[in-house]
């Protein structure tokens, strides 16, 4: 009987160990679970505001070309003259790549010179040549720029409008934003994917896609941000979202950054294994332990006290 009993609080102890070392790793792998997915929205954030902080980079980049171009004497004469050469030459050298582009007007407004690959086609300049200065996100038929814009008038007489700008629907910098941050981007024309680097099975850029209705709320009608996890182009992602706005302050799309879901994937179940190897290998160590314990400690005990208490009930009452 005694026997029995010590192995049963042998098989009971056992048991109970089994269950808290379940019940620890059951809170470990759910506390990393939740650590997981705070670290992977991190990281959405993140690569939102490198997208974010591009773009105002490129703008401050073209107010730099606009300055030295203003103070060049050569370039001046060649604007006036709408020197397509010299003006071709000038932009090549400080803003090269066909996603650049420059605007000449006069004292009116009207354009004198636009470079080939302008992409507006109705974007009104007279509040330039009127005196004021843009610096900022244009929208304007249906496309995205990037621009700095101001009236130039020097000591000598020459006076014309200049405005530089670059086209946000070039994957040049976005690509260059994904290789910072470690997440896809996308801009948002109001509520269509612009420009992006995610791409679909056929190795297409996703663009022309529609943007959540619940986002669309939170970021283009509340002037809000969203971020949180959904599904996008049939892929799981970390999200971010921000309200993006012209240079007048008027909302006129979105920027957005993705963490894929499936990095954190491979990391969780990684670190799930780990944990499940480490818990079984520890577990079967202190059973092994506890059994040893207990057979030297409890069940051997027992059942020297089983064999004393038989001879006394034969009425060997002298055994030692």
């Amino acid at each position: 009987m005694f026997k029995k009993l010590g192995m049963q609080i042998v098989i009971i102890t056992s048991i109970c160990i089994a269950v808290v070392v379940a019940i620890m790793l059951t809170v470990t792998i759910v506390a990393f679970h939740s650590y997981n997915d705070s670290i992977m929205l991190e990281r959405a954030v993140v690569g939102m505001q490198v997208l974010e902080d591009t773009v105002e980079d490129e703008i401050g980049n073209l107010e730099d070309a606009f300055s030295m171009f203003k103070e060049d004497g050569d370039f001046r004469d060649a604007a006036v003259a709408a020197d397509e050469a010299v003006l071709k030459s000038y932009m090549q050298r400080e803003l090269p790549g066909d996603d650049f582009y420059m605007i000449l007007g006069d004292k009116t407004g009207a354009i004198t010179y636009k470079s080939a690959n302008y992409p507006l086609k109705s974007f009104d300049y007279t509040q330039v040549a009127n005196g004021k200065t843009i610096k900022g996100v244009a929208r304007c038929d249906d496309e995205l720029v990037a621009m700095y814009a101001s009236y130039v008038k020097d000591q000598d007489g020459q006076e014309f409008m200049m405005c530089l700008g670059f086209t946000m629907e070039a994957t040049d910098w976005l690509d260059e934003v994904m290789k910072i941050s470690n997440c896809d981007a996308t801009v948002w024309n109001w509520n269509i994917r612009y420009a992006t680097t995610l791409k679909r099975d056929n190795g297409e850029r996703a663009t022309g896609t529609d943007l959540n209705e619940d986002v669309a709320e939170a970021v283009l009608n509340k002037d809000g941000k969203y971020e949180g996890q959904h599904d996008v182009v049939d892929r799981h992602y970390y999200v971010s979202y921000q309200t993006m706005k012209d240079y007048d302050g008027n909302i006129v799309g979105a920027y957005w950054a993705g963490a894929d879901a499936r990095d954190a994937d491979a990391e969780f179940g990684s670190v799930t294994a780990i944990a499940i190897t480490i818990g079984v290998i520890g577990a079967l160590g202190i059973a092994v332990f506890i059994f040893i314990f207990c057979m030297k400690r409890v069940t051997q005990p027992l059942a020297h006290a089983e064999e004393y208490a038989d001879e006394m009930l034969k009425g060997q009452l002298a055994t030692t």
